[in-house]
This record gives C-alpha cells, structure tokens and sequence, in this order.
C-alpha cells in the first residue's frame, strides 16, 4: 500500500515538472508573447532613418524665357567683320553702327544633372553640376542704313538683318538643403557658362542691286552666374523628385546680355 502511495506521489511530481517546464519554455516562446504583432516603429523613426547624403543623378524638362538685350556696342564685332566682309565682296561700306532692339524667346528644355550631399544634422551641404539643351533665338530686328562706295559705285539703301542662338549651357553650383523627413527646400548659388552662335546679313533695297553678304560666328562661349530655389522629395531612400526654379544672367554674348528663367522638374537616384 505505501509502495503504491510513493509511486503515485513520484508520478504526480514528475507530472508536475514536466508541466512547469513547458510554461516556462512557452513564457520564452516570441510566438506566445507577441513579439510578430508589436507595431511598427513610429512614423518619427521611420524618418530619421532617411539619408539625403551621398552621391546621385538624375535629369529633367522645363520651360524657360531668354532675354536678349544688346548693349551699346552689342553685336559691334560681328558688324565690323559683316562690313570688312561687304567691302572685299562688293566694295560698299555700311553706315556707322546701330543699336539692336532686345528680344526675347521661350520654349522647353532638356537638362541633367550630377552632385553630392553632405549632411550636417538637418543641414545639407552640396556641390551640384548640370547641362541644359535648348534652342532659343533672338532675331535681329531689320536695320536700315545707307550703303555707300569708295569707287564711285551709286549709293544704295541697305537692310541688316541676323540671329542670335543660345544652343545650351552648364553651371556648376553650391547647394544649402534643410530637411523635413521626407522633403528637403534648398538654395543655389554658382558659375554658368553658355554656347551660341551670331549671324548677320547684309543686302540692299530693293534687293538684287548687291550681292546679299553674311558672316557667321559659331561656338561663341559666354560666361555668368546662377541662381535659385528648389524643393526636393524623396520617394524612397533611393529615388527623389525635385521641382526648381534657376535665374541665370550671361552678359558676354558678343556684347548681348542674355538672361534665363528656368522652371524645371526632375528625377534623380541616390546612391
């Protein structure tokens, strides 16, 4: 009998073990405490994580207006060799030089660009370098002039006529970012060279009493400054979008000042 109380009693302690030792292996168990249904880190953290430093790329398309404005000696150059040319061809000289009348053209435009972020806090610091292709022309309002000759050839009444084209131009500019989690406003600031060519062309009233005559300068560079605000978003830790506005003012076009506003927006990667 007390061999079958010992044995019932060993048995409803082992019993006993065994269950304690399951409790507290499930108390261990992630599953039976919950940790797959904790919730996710708050939209703050999520946020904090997000890096705008690094190196990146991307391109885009806007529409922009070009103003030319010719100085009191803009186009001077082209007219003296027009008028060097006019009196080896045909032996006229052109009246003494005219002021042009500014202009302006607008239209889309293609750009790319390159750089990198440093961050400091919420604060961006960056270095940024883009190209810009677009075809705006000035053209050259008629000039009317006399038409003489040193050879004794009749006077004629002469009508000028020509073209300024802006192909494209690059800037390399600073950048000063401050970000919001997923938004980043900034500014900019730096040196822009452009690329154009001049054409002007010379023929008389009525046309037909001279030979018309024309010179063309190609590849004239030009050089100035840029400016603008910008606003940047990120997608993801890689992708961005931007949306900016850019002033840029050359004031070397053969004597031209060209003035630029561009409103563009763009796509980049960040690596």
């Amino acid at each position: 009998m007390r061999t079958r109380s010992t044995l019932l009693a060993g048995a409803t302690l082992a019993a006993f073990s065994l269950f304690a030792g399951q409790n507290a292996q499930a108390a261990d168990y992630p599953v039976l405490r919950g940790s797959q249904f904790d919730e996710p880190p708050p939209a703050r953290e999520i946020e904090a994580e997000l890096d705008w430093s690094g190196f990146y790329v991307g391109g885009g398309v806007g529409t922009s207006r070009t103003e030319f404005t010719p100085a009191g000696t803009g186009l001077l150059v082209p007219y003296l060799n027009l008028n060097s040319r006019l009196q080896l061809d045909q032996r006229y000289s052109m009246s003494p030089f005219s002021q042009f009348r500014t202009a302006n053209d607008s239209g889309v435009n293609f750009s790319g660009f390159t750089g990198y972020n440093f961050r400091f806090g919420d604060v961006i610091l960056g270095v940024e370098a883009d190209y810009t292709k677009l075809d705006h022309r000035y053209d050259v309002f008629p000039t009317r002039l006399l038409l003489t000759s040193s050879s004794g050839l009749p006077q004629r009444n002469g009508l000028v006529t020509g073209q300024q084209t802006l192909q494209d131009y690059g800037s390399v500019r600073l950048r000063m970012g401050y970000t919001m989690g997923r938004l980043m406003p900034y500014a900019t600031v730096g040196f822009a060279a452009g690329r154009g060519s001049t054409v002007l062309a010379v023929d008389s009233e009525p046309s037909g009493l001279i030979a018309p005559t024309a010179v063309r300068e190609k590849d004239r560079y030009m050089y100035g400054l840029t400016a603008g605000l910008g606003m940047e978003a990120l997608l993801t830790q890689n992708v961005f979008l931007r949306a900016e506005y850019l002033f840029t003012r050359f004031d070397s076009f053969e004597g031209t000042s060209v003035d630029i506003n561009n409103v563009r927006v763009g796509a980049g990667l960040k690596f």
